[in-house]
This record gives structure tokens, sequence and C-alpha cells, in this order.
């Protein structure tokens, strides 16, 4: 977010065409990046290129229809989770040939990963961190000419915890500095970590069904950890790569579990496109010998080939067919709202209050609204839906009885006409625990101004 901003700040349009133009320039250097490091890992141009394409089919085309796009979903995109590349590039090299700058270049990017997205950050940083310390044992060992025992390795966890622990705390003591300078005040940490929450709920959250697709990630990495654990017993060296993608991988998709939904099972992908990459190398370098096992993977190679190109194929002409080039210079102007009734609302609040930089609101339409007035929502709120819960509203209801905004947009309740879906349930409590010394002074089409 504060990437986004300081780009919006520089002078970016503050539209949905700029916001897809920055996806895809995240999109194309992560693509560029990922087949430079699965060709460095693997070795192999043929398996880089088809990784990359796999990736393509899943990340991207997966989410292509007539009326979707990928970069409608910033968070679905590798803008969420690049910097995995620079730190598996980073550990392979480390792994071979260890450099003390190297060791904290892999700690400090690991780390700011946590600030840049919190949830793949943390996973991408604990992968990081358990890698780094078996690397660096694995060369200990190498130089000693004695494979070091697990206690060895144990105590080198730790320490290397600590120093990743210090470069946390660096980095979220300059945010707050930075902050508390261009702002005026911290960053509230604990809304960051709220909303995160309540995924710890975990499987229970919405139930996934009892056969899936997911099924195949868990049984994925479950095989792979019982591979390098049989390793790992018979005191055999471990590819970090690999190790680094089973373990990003497998807690990616303890995220995917507490969402419990299928749209998010296409985000936690592409660790699982480098580990079964790595498989399929090891299966064209050393084919099996057993003839049941060769038909085996023989089948599973075709089987991922015919599934990318079908994606591909399927694919490629829906997106294609949805763009038209010939008005790229005018989606960068800010669209007007569809809705007349909330573009009516919209001049009436950019008349009377353009002089709040902020203003509360909680709205079905808070975002095309507010950018419609190029202001920042006052609450610590960015999209309604996000609200799932009624503990969420009131700590918004405890924001506006500390901060006491003097303006508060509360949107009209009532049902999609399209859905017939009451979705305004959060907005109605809003409403009714508001404090008392807040009252009606006018009411517009699609919501009510409220002020004290």
């Amino acid at each position: 977010e504060y990437a986004l901003a300081g780009l919006f700040a520089l002078g970016l349009p503050l539209t949905y065409a700029s916001l897809g133009a920055v996806l895809f320039v995240a999109f194309a250097g992560f693509i560029l990046g990922w087949y430079a490091l699965l060709r460095r890992w693997l070795g192999s141009p043929a398996l880089a290129a088809f990784g990359v394409l796999a990736t393509i089919a899943w990340l991207f085309l997966f989410q292509t229809s007539p009326t979707r796009s990928v970069y409608y979903f910033p968070a679905m995109t590798p803008y969420r989770f690049w910097l995995f590349v620079p730190v598996v590039w980073m550990a392979l090299s480390q792994a071979r040939a260890p450099k003390r700058w190297r060791r904290y270049a892999i700690i400090a990017v690991s780390s700011l990963a946590v600030f840049w997205n919190l949830e793949n950050g943390i996973f991408a940083a604990v992968a990081a961190w358990l890698c780094l310390a078996y690397a660096e044992h694995e060369a200990r060992s190498r130089e000693q000419g004695v494979r070091s025992g697990v206690s060895a390795l144990v105590q080198h966890l730790g320490r290397l915890a600590l120093v990743w622990v210090g470069a946390i705390a660096v980095i979220a003591g300059v945010i707050t500095g930075v902050n508390w300078v261009i702002v005026g005040y911290p960053p509230d940490w604990g809304a960051y970590l709220r909303e995160v929450l309540p995924f710890g709920t975990g499987i229970g959250m919405t139930p996934l069904p009892l056969v899936g697709l997911f099924e195949m990630f868990v049984v994925a990495y479950a095989a792979t950890f019982a591979y390098m654990l049989r390793r790992m017993i018979r005191r055999e060296p471990l590819d970090v790569g690999a190790l680094f993608f089973a373990l990003f991988g497998a807690a990616s998709l303890l995220y995917y579990i507490g969402e419990s939904t299928w749209q998010n099972l296409y985000l936690v992908t592409t660790p699982l496109i480098g580990l079964l990459l790595w498989v399929f190398r090891q299966v064209l370098q050393r084919p099996p010998t057993d003839y049941t096992l060769a038909r085996l993977a023989t089948a599973g190679i075709n089987a991922a080939v015919v599934l990318v190109a079908g994606m591909l194929l399927l694919k490629v002409p829906v997106e294609l067919g949805t763009r038209d080039y010939a008005r790229i210079g005018d989606s960068f102007a800010r669209p007007a709202i569809a809705d007349p009734a909330l573009a009516d609302d919209a001049a009436v609040l950019a008349r009377d209050y353009r002089h709040l930089n902020r203003l509360a609101v909680i709205h079905r339409s808070d975002v095309p609204l507010l950018l419609t007035l190029g202001k920042a929502n006052a609450l610590d709120l960015y999209y309604l839906f996000n609200l799932y819960y009624t503990q969420q509203v009131d700590v918004l209801l405890a924001q506006v009885q500390r901060e006491q905004p003097p303006v508060i947009i509360v949107g009209r309740v009532g049902l999609l006409p399209d859905q017939g879906l009451d979705l305004d349930d959060q907005v109605r409590y809003f409403r009714a625990h508001l404090p008392p010394n807040y009252r009606v002074t006018q009411q517009l089409q699609t919501l009510d101004i409220y002020e004290r």
C-alpha cells in the first residue's frame, strides 16, 4: 500500500487503468525473474519455459472471463508475493558458496516481505530462515569434512531467528518513523494484524469440500516432506530450492484453508509448480527403472503438458477478445460513476466536503465513491466486503468514538437488485450503534450524512 501510494503521489492517475498498468509491470517482471530463477535452479531452459507457461495459465488465465480479469484483483497477482524470487536466488547461491553479505541480504529481503504482504511474507520469511540455516549447516559440514548433528542445526536456527526478529523490528521502526514524519502519527499495527486473525479459524471458517483440487496440493507436499525426511535420516543432502518451495507452498496452503474459497487456490499454485518442475527434472535425469513407475512418471508429465496447453488454448482468445486497445488512452482518465444516483451523491459530497482530506465512509460502493472524490477513508476500512464479522464493525465504531470524525457517510441498506442478497448487514449494524452525538443532517439517494 505504501508503494502504491507513493506511485500515485508522484503523479500516476488514480484510476483502475493505472493500477492495472502497475500490476502488468509487476506481472511481467515476475515472469522474467521466475524464468531466470527456474533456468538457473533446474539447469533446463525447456523446463523453465514450461514452468512460466504453467504459471501464466494458472495464475493469470485461470481468472480470465468475458467479465473478469486478473487486473481486477491486485492481491491475486505476483505484486503480492514476488519477493520470494530474489530470496530463493540468493539462497541457492548461499548453499553453493556461503557469503556473509548474502546471508544478511536474504534476511533483509525476507523480513521486508513480511511488511509487503503479511500472510505470504511470513511464510516466505519462515521458509527462508529454515533454508538458510540448513544451507549454512551443510556448507559448514562440507568444510569440516564431518556432518554435524541435529543439535548443531537447531542451535544455528536459534541464532538466525534472533537476527530475523531484529531485522523485522528495525524495518517496523523505520516504517513507524517515516509514517510519523509524513502524517503525524504512527501506523496502526493492530489494524495491520486484525484482518488476518479471523483466518486463524482455519477450515472452520468456510468448510472445505470432502473432495477437492486442494487435496492434490496436500498429497504433493506430504510426499515431498516424506522424501526429504528419508534423505535426512540417511544423511543425504537436500535441494535448497525444493526445500524452500515445499515449506513456502505448504505454509501458503494454510492461508487457502483459512480462507476456504476456490478463488484463492490459484494464488498458492506457484510454489507447487516449482516443486513439480523439480520432480520432472529428477525423473528426466534419472528415469525410473521400474516399468510401472516409469509409466506413471511419463503419464504425469504428459498430463501436465496437456493441462497447461489446454488452458492456454481456451483462455488466451477469451483474454484478448475482451480488450479494446483503441480506448487505451481514455481508460487512464478517471471513469465516471455508472450509477446516476451514486454519481449525484458524489457530486454533493465533492461540493460540501472539499475541505476534508479524508471522509469516514461505510457504503456498498465505497471504492468508486472515494475514487471519484479523490479522498481516502478515515476509517480503517478500504472495502466493505472485508467486514466478515460484527467484531470488525465494533473496531470501526470504537475508532469513531475515539477519533470523532466530523462527518460519517453511511450507505442506505437494501437488496442488490440483480442478486437479491442482503449485503448490508454490517452497514445496518454500524448505523444502529453509532455514538449518540451523531445525527443525520442530509439524506441523499444512496447514503445518509451524519455529523456531530
